[in-house]
């Protein structure tokens, strides 16, 4: 089943998005030497150490088991993951680059998922890496992609806002502050602050935000 998650991803969820990246121009290359080394420390991770571990026996000495309980979450969160990420990734389209990369004709992509969370591929991979350690019995493999994720989320995404920002100003600020980043909130959805603003009030006082910041631009592995 992991397997059949994993081919489906990359053939058919971020497939066509890396396609159509091969097709556009990059403006601007935010991407550092570091930025590098953790998206390949990451993907190694993700993509490749499952697969040694499904077909050999090197690490089954380091195996552990879980609950049936622990392991129906695991493919709870996997599904989840999955469709999060091909819900992101259809909305983001031709905007998605797998770097620091700022796209000819870009746009802050605000409908779908990306109404409720700036970062729905983040998201997605942080469910992923979740359910990677209830489904993938082991403690190198199991937990080889969480572990590794966190410093990558924690140092890219500012850096990514912050490109943002400077790209496109008080439109993206705008995002920034009605939604948030990873859990979704309905009620500051994208558009619902705008419209709680323009509505005729008596009451005067200072209107008080949130400071984080979206994507447009992913990670994809990351």
């Amino acid at each position: 089943m992991y397997l059949a998650g994993l081919a489906v991803y990359v053939l058919a969820i971020q497939g066509p998005s890396r396609t159509q990246f091969r097709r556009r121009q990059v403006m601007e290359d935010w991407t550092r030497a570091l930025d590098e080394v953790l998206d390949l420390e990451v993907w190694a991770a993700w993509m490749i150490i499952p697969l040694v571990y499904l077909a050999t026996n090197w690490l089954d000495g380091l195996n552990y088991s879980v609950p049936i309980f622990l392991g129906a979450l695991g493919i709870a969160l996997y599904a989840g993951a999955l469709w999060l990420l091909w819900r992101a990734y259809s909305e983001l389209g031709e905007h998605w680059s797998p770097k620091l990369d700022l796209m000819e004709d870009q746009e802050v992509i605000t409908t779908g998922v990306y109404r409720f969370v700036r970062h729905p591929i983040y998201a997605g991979l942080w469910l992923w890496a979740c359910a990677q350690l209830l489904l993938i019995h082991n403690w190198v493999e199991g937990f080889a992609f969480l572990v590794l994720y966190v410093p990558l989320y924690l140092i890219r995404v500012p850096r990514e806002e912050a490109m943002m920002v400077q790209q496109f100003g008080d439109e993206y600020r705008r995002y920034l502050e009605s939604t948030p980043a990873l859990i979704p909130r309905p009620w500051r959805a994208y558009g619902t602050m705008e419209v709680e603003d323009s509505t005729p009030s008596t009451i005067e006082g200072p209107a008080e935000g949130d400071a984080e910041h979206s994507e447009r631009v992913d990670a994809g592995e990351d």
